[in-house]
């Protein structure tokens, strides 16, 4: 499994619509227009899934998190730290 982060850039209230439907239990929201998502797939197929590609579901950048580090909101820490090593990487 793989995190990925989610920019949004525009038409938020969509792409968080998007998000919660269809990573629910799987996504942290950071910030209005920063997610962390949570699947099997890759940066593209997420931005497909989202509606990002076609901008049906807001528009944005997905980048595939492959390391980390700095000083947020603990809960994002632990989101993180609960998702490490998960099988299916």
């Amino acid at each position: 499994m793989t995190i990925f982060a989610v920019v949004g850039t525009a038409n938020l209230s969509a792409l968080d619509a998007s998000i919660m439907a269809k990573y629910e239990g799987q996504f942290f929201k950071l910030t209005a227009n920063h997610w962390f998502v949570f699947d099997r797939v890759t940066s593209k197929e997420v931005s497909d899934k989202l509606g990002i590609t076609d901008a049906t579901g807001g528009q944005g950048v997905v980048l595939n998190v492959v390391g980390y580090w700095g000083n947020t909101n603990k809960q994002l820490w632990e989101w993180l730290a609960s998702r490490e090593g998960v099988p299916g990487a």
